[in-house]
C-alpha cells in the first residue's frame, strides 16, 4: 500500500514538472515570427511655419496599457523601444520641413495569448524648446493567438503575433478611423518692427539713417527676411543673418519689418520669440534721438516725442508681432535768429515815417504854387 502511494505521488510531481515545461516553453515569440505582420511603423514629423533650416530630434515614448482581451494580456518589455525622429538642417519646402523615424517593434517578445495595446506618445525635444511638442497620440494593437491546425486544433507551443497596418489617432475605437503616424506642430516666431520720424526746422526728411540691429537667439546662418527698406546705398542688406553684424537703413516716414515673409499666401514670422534685442541708431550725433514702442498710433511720423534716448539705443524683449514696434525719432532744429532785426525796427520805422512827411510836404508845396 505504502509503495502505491509513493508510486502515485511520483506521478503526481512527474505530471507538475510536465506542465511547468510545458508552460515555460509555451512559447515566447515576436513580431517577426510572424511573417505576414509589419515589425516596423514609420513616424512622419512636420514643423509647420518654418523658412530656415530645421535641426532638432523629436523623442518619443512607447507604453503598453490595458484592453478589453479575450485573455489578460502580460506586461511585455519595451525596453529599447524608444523612437527618434532627427532633423539635421532640414530645409522646409513650402513653409513645412519633414523628416521620418522608425518605431521598432520586432524585439518585442510576446509569451502569453491577448490583445495588446500600445500608445506612442511625443515625450520631449532636444534641444529643449526648441519646437512644441504636438500632443496627439497614436494607439497601436497586437493580436496574439496561438498558432492552429486545420481542424482549428491550437498549437499552445506556437503563438502568433498579428500587427495591425494603422493606428488609431487619440482613440482606441475604430470610429476614430485608422491612420499612419504623424506629428506636428509650430513654433512660435514673431517679427519686430521699425519706423523713423524726423523734426525739427534743420532736419531733412531725405536723410537716412543707419540702425544696427541685434537679436538674441536663432542659428548661426538662419535668415529673416528685411522688407519696407528703400535705401539702395553701400553695405545694404535685404536679409538679417543670425551670427553676423546686421544695419538697416531707415528715412522719414518708412516702416521696416524684421522677419516677416509670406510662403503660398500665409505670413510665416520667422524670429523666436522671448529673446533680447538691441536696436542702435549709428552716426547721428548731430541729432537727438528719441523712441517710442507705442502700439496705439504712430508718434514718430507724427512729430510726437518721448524722453530723448541714451546712447541711442533701444532694447527689449521680443513677444507677439503686434508688440514688437519701436518707433524712432530723430529731431534737429534751432532758433531763427530774430535779435538783428528786432534792434533796428524802431530806426526804420522812423525813417519810413520820416520820408512819406517829406513826401506830403513836397506835394502840398507843389499844389500850393
Amino acid at each position: 500500500m505504502k509503495k502505491l502511494a509513493k508510486l502515485a505521488l511520483s506521478l503526481v510531481a512527474a505530471a507538475g514538472v510536465f506542465f511547468g515545461v510545458q508552460n515555460v516553453f509555451a512559447a515566447t515569440t515576436t513580431i517577426s515570427a510572424n511573417t505576414n505582420s509589419a515589425q516596423t511603423w514609420t513616424i512622419t514629423r512636420h514643423v509647420n511655419d518654418v523658412t530656415n533650416p530645421v535641426t532638432a530630434t523629436f523623442n518619443y515614448t512607447v507604453t503598453q496599457t490595458a484592453t478589453t482581451a479575450e485573455v489578460n494580456p502580460a506586461r511585455v518589455d519595451l525596453t529599447g523601444v524608444a523612437p527618434t525622429v532627427v532633423f539635421n538642417a532640414v530645409a522646409p519646402t513650402n513653409g513645412t520641413a519633414t523628416q521620418t523615424g522608425t518605431l521598432d517593434l520586432s524585439s518585442v517578445v510576446f509569451s502569453q495569448v491577448g490583445d495588446y495595446e500600445f500608445i506612442v506618445s511625443e515625450t520631449s525635444v532636444t534641444p529643449t524648446g526648441a519646437y512644441p511638442l504636438d500632443s496627439d497620440v497614436y494607439h497601436i494593437f497586437v493580436s496574439v493567438r496561438y498558432e492552429v491546425d486545420g481542424n482549428n486544433v491550437p498549437d499552445n507551443d506556437t503563438l502568433v503575433a498579428t500587427l495591425v497596418q494603422q493606428a488609431y489617432k487619440n482613440d482606441n475605437t475604430a470610429a476614430q478611423g485608422k491612420e499612419d503616424i504623424v506629428f506636428e506642430s509650430s513654433p512660435s516666431r514673431t517679427a519686430l518692427e521699425i519706423t523713423k520720424g524726423v523734426t525739427g526746422n534743420l532736419a531733412s526728411t531725405s536723410e537716412y539713417f543707419k540702425v544696427l540691429v541685434d537679436i538674441a537667439g536663432g542659428t548661426n546662418g538662419d535668415q529673416y527676411a528685411i522688407s519696407g527698406q528703400t535705401y539702395a546705398g553701400a553695405g545694404v542688406q535685404t536679409v538679417y543673418t543670425v551670427g553676423q553684424t546686421n544695419y538697416v537703413w531707415l528715412k522719414h516716414g518708412e516702416t521696416i519689418t524684421i522677419g516677416k515673409v509670406t510662403v503660398g499666401g500665409k505670413d510665416i514670422y520667422q524670429v523666436p520669440v522671448d529673446v533680447n534685442y538691441t536696436l542702435t541708431e549709428q552716426d547721428a550725433t548731430d541729432y537727438k534721438t528719441y523712441i517710442d514702442a507705442s502700439t496705439t498710433d504712430n508718434k514718430a511720423t507724427s512729430g510726437k516725442k518721448t524722453a530723448e534716448l541714451d546712447k541711442n539705443a533701444q532694447t527689449g524683449v521680443l513677444s507677439i508681432p503686434a508688440a514688437n514696434k519701436t518707433s524712432f525719432v530723430n529731431n534737429k532744429e534751432a532758433d531763427v535768429v530774430t535779435g538783428i532785426f528786432i534792434s533796428i525796427l524802431p530806426f526804420v520805422v522812423l525813417i519810413a515815417m520820416a520820408a512819406a512827411g517829406i513826401y506830403a510836404i513836397r506835394k502840398t508845396a507843389k499844389a500850393e504854387e
